[in-house]
């Protein structure tokens, strides 16, 4: 009887290690938010079960129009009797663009100035610095000075000239919200001008590599993160930007510990205007009159994209775009709206030319089944083969922001 019990405690126990592990797998590899076409439901492997909540409605209930989606709520349940988690799923159309993989050259022209570093202006008093004392830092942005908007460094230093030492104030952005900074200038006598004691920058310009064309809407979007300044390693707040025709005129190869780099030069005038730089990305109308031949793939949802192989477009010399074989090696499910894929260059011919991924590349389009799953993003320091990629879908997701921006409130 003993024996009989103590075999019965160890099944029992077993058994209820074997329902939690799936309990946790289920809680830890269901995502908190599923994305689905108007077309599709919602799956789970055996032995989950999904179950749509009371007050939501099903995919199939969706009416959908270009830019607008639906939403409903899933229960997810072990067997149909353990709870394990609710999840939101948003219903969309299917998008489908054209993808591109061409470099391309960004001029950024930011709202505001951007303070990149602070120096003490020698005085006849000595050395001072009003603006440090008034409590501005590196990576703060000014707005306005006196009620003026400011848009270039010129602007600036002309109204800090202009003050004759008098006060000043500034409106001042630093971490999504304004502040407002007063402080008087101090005179310089070296050249005779009034100084704050900031180093100051009103712009910035690079290459990158354009994801997608929708020619629906002759919106693109590249790079799949944002453009952050080079000091200050802060995004950029751009009032406009121009698109323009560059090519790549050679490449430091990437290797362990050391980032390779494509080098490129503006070789044309302006293919389109770029509106933002976001953290997925930099986006912006371009001309696509030269598109109407390009062939038109479908966006891949995150749940369509799968752990091995696939392809990358990129332009790495002056052959034009190409597809290079990679592998994607990891889907993250932590709700990384950036980091969403971890992926690995395997063609030897694309190794051979840059090392794996190099700067520059950023923004080439992954292309899996047929589809447009994603977007090469950053390149691992310590592994140039790997590096890390978006989900095109969340690219996508910008792109419809701007499509409202643009078309909707104007009509």
């Amino acid at each position: 009887m003993v024996k009989f019990i103590k075999a019965s405690c160890a099944l029992l126990s077993a058994a209820a290690l074997f329902v939690f592990g799936f309990v946790a797998y289920g809680m830890r590899s269901i995502p908190d938010e599923i994305v689905v076409l108007s077309d599709q439901s919602v799956l789970a492997a055996e032995p989950f079960k999904v179950e749509i909540a009371s007050d939501g409605k099903g995919a199939e209930q969706a009416s959908l129009s270009k830019g607008n989606t639906d939403s409903y709520t899933v229960n997810i349940s072990l067997l149909n009797i353990i709870p394990i988690k609710s999840s939101h799923v948003s219903v969309s159309q299917r998008h489908y663009v054209i993808p591109s993989g061409e470099i391309f050259g960004l001029k950024l022209y930011s709202n505001g100035v951007m303070i990149v570093g602070i120096n003490d202006v020698n005085t006849e008093q000595g050395a001072v610095n009003p603006a440090k004392k008034a409590g501005l830092k590196v990576g703060d942005i000014i707005l306005s000075i006196n009620g003026v908007k400011i848009n270039d460094s010129a602007q600036v230093s002309e109204l800090f000239s202009k003050s004759s030492g008098e006060q000043v104030s500034l409106s001042v952005l630093r971490s999504g919200g304004v502040i407002e900074v007063r402080f008087s200038p101090v005179r310089s006598p070296a050249d005779n001008c009034y100084k704050a004691g900031i180093w100051i920058r009103d712009s910035a310009a690079g290459i990158g590599t354009i994801t997608y064309y929708d020619t629906n809407s002759s919106i693109f979007g590249s790079l799949g993160h944002a453009v952050c300044d080079v000091d200050t390693g802060q995004v950029i707040p751009i009032l406009n930007g121009e698109a323009v025709a560059a090519k790549i005129t050679g490449c430091y190869k990437g290797k362990s510990g050391s980032a390779g780099e494509l080098c490129g030069v503006f070789s044309g005038g302006a293919i389109g205007r770029i509106m933002i730089n976001g953290d997925n990305g930099v986006y912006g109308i371009a001309d696509t009159a030269k598109l109407e031949s390009r062939n038109v793939v479908p966006v891949a949802t995150p749940s369509e994209t799968k752990e091995g192989k696939a392809q990358i477009i990129s332009t790495v010399d002056g052959n034009g775009a190409k597809y290079y074989d990679i592998e994607i090696t990891k889907i993250y499910k932590d709700g990384n709206f950036v980091r969403n894929m971890a992926v690995k260059v395997t063609d030897p011919a694309l190794i051979e030319k840059t090392g794996g991924i190099v700067q520059g590349m950023s923004g080439s389009p992954i292309i899996q089944n047929g589809m447009l799953v994603g977007a090469v993003t950053h390149v691992f320091i310590n592994d140039s083969l790997q590096g890390y990629a978006i989900f095109a879908e969340n690219m996508l997701s910008t792109s419809d922001y701007l499509y409202d921006c643009l078309y909707k409130e104007a009509s």
